[in-house]
C-alpha cells in the first residue's frame, strides 16, 4: 500500500507506504506495517481489496468512474459455463499486490446520492434513466460537491450485458459511484461462489467497506445462490468479514450498511445484527441499513425486541426505485413511463446529508420539484355537509413513524384550525383524518385551499396544498 502521490499507479522512487491500512480477502482483515507492507492468503473467494482509510481514496475508472480498490484472483479464470462472460484468467497471483491511493480532504460534513433499482432491461430503458434521471440531475447539479453514489442492486433486469453502458451514463454524473449486487445481476443458475463472476467482472467484490470523512460504509452481498434459486442471506462468511472489518471503525462511527434484499426478509439476521454491534463501540454503535428490492420506499426501526441489542434503534430505510415500478404506467409527453411504484411514491432517488455520526435523508422525485414530497387525495368538490363524512389520505413519500403530520382549511379571509392527521395502520407512510369534526362547523360556500405539513424525523417541513370548492348543496 504506497502514497501514489503523482497518481500515475505505480510505486516511484520516494513514495511512502501507507501505515495502518487494511487489507482483506472477503474475510479476514489484516493491518499495513509501517512500510506499508501486508500479508494475506487467499481463499475460495478469490479476492484482495483496500478497507479505504480516511482521507485516501483508491484510482477511479474514468469511464464508468468505478473505484478500483481491489484484485481478482483467477487463475484459470472463471468457468466457461456461465451465461454472462466472468473473469479473465489472471495466471499465477504476483509476487507483490500492491494497491495505489492519493491523498484527498474528508471533511465532517459530506453528501452521498442513492438509487435504488435501476433494473433496465434493455437499451429503451436506460435511456429512461437518462432523460428521466440523470439529465435532469445534471441540469441541476445534484452530484455538484457530492462525495460519492450508490446504486442498491438490481442494476439490470437480467440482462448483464447492459452493466457498461448503464455505468458510462451514470458516470456522467461525474462522482465516485459504488453499486450494490442484486438478485438480477447474477449468472442464475450457479452456486453462491460463481453467481457473481460476471459482477467481479464489471465492478470488483460484492461484498467490502470503505470510510469516507467520519463515517464508515459496509457493502453487502445478500443474494444467496443455491444452484437451483436463491435466498436472502448473508452467510457466515460476509458476516465474519462485518466483524472484522468493525475493527477499523472508531467508536463513535456511523456505520453505513448498503445490501440489496431489505434486512427482514434476510435467513440471517439475528447473526449479522450481533456482528454489527461487535468489538468497540459495540452496543453504542449507530447504524443505518439501506436496501432496495420492494419497489417500494418505507422506513423500519429495529429495537432490542427484533435482536438488535444496540443502544438506539437500527435505522432501515427501504429505498424507492429509480425505475419505480419497471418503468409502467402511462407515458408523459416525454414519452417517458409514470412508474409510479404501488405504494404511491414517484420513481427518484435520494440525497443523504452526513454530519461526523449524524445523517438527513432527502428523497427526490425524479424530473419532478425538489419541494414534490407528497400527495393530497381529497374531492375537488364538494358539499359543506359532506365535510365531517370525507376523509382527507395524505401520502408522504419518506415518512415513518417519527414524521408528523397535519392540516388545515384555508379561505374566506381566515384559517380554519390545524388537525392532526394519523398514520393509516394499513399504509407505512399515508395520513388520513377529517377536516371538519362536526355538523356544529360552519363554512361557507367558495374555494379553500387545504394546506398540509408534514415534519419528517429530522425535523424539516415540507408543505403541500390541494384546492377545494366547498358547495352549498350537494355534489351531483
Amino acid at each position: 500500500m504506497f502514497h501514489d502521490s503523482n497518481g500515475n499507479g505505480k510505486r516511484d522512487d520516494g513514495e511512502a507506504g501507507l501505515e495502518g491500512v487494511g487489507v482483506s480477502n472477503g474475510i479476514d482483515v489484516v493491518i499495513t506495517d509501517e512500510h506499508g507492507a501486508y500479508e494475506i492468503p487467499f481463499n475460495e473467494l478469490g479476492v484482495v481489496f483496500v478497507v479505504k482509510p480516511r482521507g485516501f481514496k483508491s484510482p477511479v475508472d474514468p469511464d464508468q468512474m468505478l473505484p478500483r480498490f481491489y484484485y481478482l484472483h483467477r487463475p484459470w479464470g472463471s468457468p466457461g459455463w456461465l451465461p454472462y462472460a466472468g473473469v479473465p484468467a489472471t495466471g499465477p497471483a504476483p509476487a507483490s499486490i500492491d494497491f495505489p491511493m492519493r491523498s484527498q480532504v474528508e471533511p465532517e460534513s459530506f453528501r452521498v446520492l442513492v438509487f435504488g433499482d435501476p433494473q433496465s432491461r434493455n437499451l429503451l430503458e436506460v435511456d429512461y434513466l437518462r432523460r428521466d434521471l440523470i439529465e435532469p440531475m445534471i441540469a441541476e447539479g445534484v452530484a455538484r460537491d457530492t462525495a460519492f453514489g450508490v446504486s442498491l442492486g438490481d442494476l439490470t433486469f437480467d440482462n448483464l450485458h447492459l452493466f457498461e453502458p448503464q455505468n458510462r451514463l451514470i458516470a456522467r454524473l461525474g462522482i465516485p459511484w459504488h453499486n450494490v449486487i442484486g438478485n438480477h445481476d447474477i449468472n442464475t443458475g450457479q452456486t453462491d461462489i460463481h453467481d457473481d463472476e460476471t459482477f467481479e467482472r464489471v465492478f470488483g467484490p460484492g461484498t467490502y467497506a470503505f470510510q469516507w470523512g467520519p463515517v464508515f460504509f459496509i457493502v453487502l452481498d445478500n443474494i444467496y445462490s443455491t444452484g437451483d434459486g436463491w435466498q436472502p442471506r448473508f452467510g457466515s462468511m460476509r458476516i465474519q468479514f462485518v466483524r472484522n472489518a468493525l475493527s477499523l471503525a472508531t467508536p463513535d462511527a456511523l456505520v453505513v450498511a448498503m445490501a440489496h434484499c431489505p434486512i427482514g426478509d434476510t435467513r440471517d439476521l439475528e447473526e449479522m445484527f450481533n456482528a454489527l454491534a461487535s468489538g468497540e463501540g459495540g452496543t453504542n454503535r449507530r447504524v443505518l441499513f439501506l436496501t432496495a428490492h420492494y419497489h417500494q420506499q418505507f422506513h423500519e426501526f429495529y429495537g432490542s425486541e427484533d435482536g438488535w441489542s444496540g443502544r438506539e434503534p437500527l435505522h432501515h430505510l427501504v429505498h424507492a426505485t429509480a425505475c419505480g415500478n419497471w418503468w409502467g404506467g402511462e407515458k408523459d409527453d416525454r414519452g417517458i413511463p409514470e412508474a409510479t411504484m404501488r405504494c404511491g411514491t414517484p420513481n427518484g432517488y435520494s440525497i443523504i446529508e452526513f454530519d461526523d455520526n449524524q445523517y438527513k435523508i432527502s428523497f427526490r422525485a425524479a424530473s419532478l420539484p425538489v419541494d414534490y414530497q407528497m400527495s393530497i387525495h381529497f374531492p375537488s368538490e364538494l358539499a359543506a355537509t359532506a365535510l365531517i363524512d370525507t376523509r382527507l389520505r395524505v401520502n408522504v413519500f419518506s415518512g415513518n413513524e417519527k414524521t408528523h403530520v397535519q392540516a388545515r382549511m384555508v379561505g374566506k379571509g381566515s384559517s380554519g384550525p390545524a388537525v392532526v392527521l394519523s398514520r393509516d395502520a394499513a399504509s407505512r407512510h399515508t395520513w388520513e383524518g377529517v377536516l371538519r369534526s362536526t355538523s356544529e362547523d360552519v363554512i361557507e360556500p367558495g374555494w379553500y385551499r387545504i394546506v398540509v405539513e408534514a415534519t419528517d424525523m429530522h425535523g424539516v417541513t415540507h408543505r403541500a396544498e390541494h384546492e377545494v370548492l366547498i358547495l352549498a348543496e350537494s355534489v351531483r
